[in-house]
């Protein structure tokens, strides 16, 4: 039902009502309920009083709470006696947390109306949250009085009470609703809670030992008297409810907890191991709870280590519930603590084939074979996510990069551009985003695009050292803005020292300037942190030996290149001819 129909639904309801509380217009007094006289109201009177009330409730529906406490005392300035308009005053002030005031107005209305159960009920709860429990507990005996055939009222009545620290008080009212309303665990509960805060242990353990007698087969008040003697330090005891409790129910997997909780204070690590494994045997522990207790005690997320147990678990929860995705998904995200990624992109596969809706897992998959440098396989993958989730803005980051890295540049070009779209309220991704898409265009041969990206890029994050590398080396490969090269190749060096990729690049701007010498210290210096073998670092060098007349040197490194997988037919060319070739 939508808000307008409910606010008319509500105006009507309220009609009613006030016409039934406001028939008798004539002069002279009348009795409103609880048998107080008040004088009565004329028709215009009458009908401003239903006016504020109503625009009250309005605006109290719409949310407008200081307005609705405006109507409703302009409707109890007019009829004093309006217990409805002091009730709704009360509930209005509430809202706003001013009980202080809330609790005058319902004192109004119950005034002028004693009948009402829900006008004590909000008394007693706004003397509750001003800690007032004393008066709290007579607001509730109140009640009683009403309806001494409520139950409710008298266990509210005695938390009251222990809240007030009346606590035998609380216990002789525990003792009233067992005599008219017979045994019950929900008294029981409370009267240990009772015993439990004053101290009394003997009587708390005595209130649960009833309750094990009159339902032997329930094992969790063994469970529950256990925890009491453990909370107190008496370990054998609750270990003898434990021992009963396995005579009863075996198989019971909270049981298996609480003893692998009893065996971890006591310090015997084996034994606990032995209890939880039975505990996720058991059908009484749901998955979730299982799932949990692998993660916050077998795996420490911040060292990235997880231990033996997790492993011997989850397999475990693999063979018990073979089809449910969340076993699949913890066993994943342990493979990938391991660093077993491609162990993990298996199992991350197989929780997407029971369960496609969690987007987490196919962004965990996707950054995974990212990192494997597996674009064959992740842009399938992007390519789908981005038909369930058209919405996750890094989706179109990782689809363009898969896009561009398997040669597909053009479609990698229109999803980062979709991207990019959805990403203006975040500088960093944008950057991103137009980094790859400069990228994309530069592959192409679309230059202008290109470096209009990349310039966009640099100015929401100047300091992105790849971003600074990749563009300078583009510009020094096409002659293009070189000093602009320089400055950017010099200061991604800067940001991050002794990258060979990055020394090379600001080699080779600085050959391409002609200035050979600064050339050819920089590319040594990439070639001393050269563990890959990189052919293009190796055959700029002997492009630079060339140019300061070393040939003999230059011919060599040029050869180098060749052995180290360079197919360049400037490189044979260079070879076969010892001459340079640009």
């Amino acid at each position: 039902m939508g808000l307008e129909k409910r606010i008319i639904l509500s105006f009507f309801v309220m009609v009613v009502a006030m016409e039934a509380s406001y028939s008798q217009t004539t002069k002279g007094a009348i009795s409103r309920p609880g048998g107080v006289m008040v004088k009565s109201l004329t028709s215009r009177d009458s009908a401003k009083v239903k006016y504020y009330f109503l625009s009250g409730l309005r605006e109290k529906t719409l949310g407008e709470t200081n307005n609705a406490i405006r109507n409703f005392l302009l409707s109890v300035d007019l009829d004093p006696a309006n217990d409805a308009a002091y009730y709704e005053l009360a509930l209005a002030y509430q809202a706003l947390e001013q009980n202080e005031n809330a609790l005058i107005a319902i004192e109004k209305a119950i005034q002028f109306n004693k009948e009402q159960v829900w006008y004590y009920k909000l008394k007693a709860s706004l003397q509750q949250q001003l800690g007032q429990f004393v008066m709290a507990a007579q607001t509730y005996g109140m009640l009683v009085a009403l309806q001494p055939e409520n139950e409710e009222f008298y266990f509210l009545k005695a938390s009251a009470l222990v809240l007030a620290d009346k606590l035998n008080e609380a216990l002789d009212i525990y003792s009233k609703i067992e005599n008219e309303f017979g045994y019950s665990e929900d008294l029981i509960l409370q009267r240990q809670r009772v015993y439990l805060k004053a101290g009394n242990l003997q009587d708390a353990v005595r209130e649960m030992e009833g309750l094990m007698k009159r339902y032997p087969d329930e094992i969790r008040y063994y469970l529950m008297i256990a925890e009491l003697y453990e909370s107190n330090n008496l370990y054998d005891k609750a270990f003898e409810k434990y021992q009963q409790a396995l005579k009863i129910a075996p198989d019971n997997g909270y049981l298996h907890l609480a003893l692998a909780d009893y065996y971890r204070v006591k310090g015997n690590r084996n034994l606990v191991f032995e209890e939880v494994k039975k505990a996720f045997g058991s059908d009484e522990v749901d998955l979730e709870s299982k799932v949990r207790i692998v993660y916050n005690n077998y795996v420490n997320n911040n060292e990235h280590s997880v231990k033996n147990e997790a492993l011997v678990l989850s397999s475990i929860l693999m063979d018990r519930y073979p089809k449910d995705a969340r076993v699949f998904a913890l066993r994943a995200d342990l493979m990938l603590l391991l660093d077993k990624k491609k162990e993990a992109c298996e199992l991350y596969q197989k929780v997407l084939k029971i369960d496609r809706s969690n987007y987490a897992v196919w962004e965990q998959l996707i950054r995974i074979q990212i990192s494997l440098n597996d674009f064959k396989q992740a842009e399938p993958v992007t390519s789908e996510a981005l038909q369930y989730f058209p919405d996750q803005v890094n989706l179109y980051l990782y689809d363009g990069l898969a896009k561009s890295q398997v040669g597909n540049k053009q479609a990698a070009i229109v999803s980062l551009t979709k991207g990019l779209q959805l990403s203006s309220d975040n500088k960093a991704l944008s950057a991103q985003f137009y980094a790859y898409l400069g990228d994309a265009y530069h592959a192409i041969g679309s230059y202008p695009e290109s470096d209009k990206a990349y310039d966009s890029s640099l100015m929401l994050d100047y300091d992105n050292a790849m971003v600074l590398n990749n563009y300078a080396y583009y510009l020094s490969l096409r002659g293009k803005d070189l000093l602009k090269a320089e400055r950017m190749a010099r200061r991604a060096n800067q940001i991050e020292p002794n990258n060979t990729s990055f020394e090379d690049t600001y080699g080779w701007v600085l050959y391409r300037l002609g200035r050979y010498q600064e050339a050819k210290m920089w590319i040594e210096k990439a070639l001393s942190n050269n563990v890959s073998k990189s052919a293009t670092l190796v055959e700029h060098y002997g492009d630079v030996l060339f140019k300061l007349g070393d040939r003999d040197s230059a011919l060599s490194y040029w050869k180098k290149a060749k052995e180290f997988g360079s197919k360049s037919e400037l490189l044979e060319r260079k070879i076969n001819d010892q001459a340079l070739h640009e």
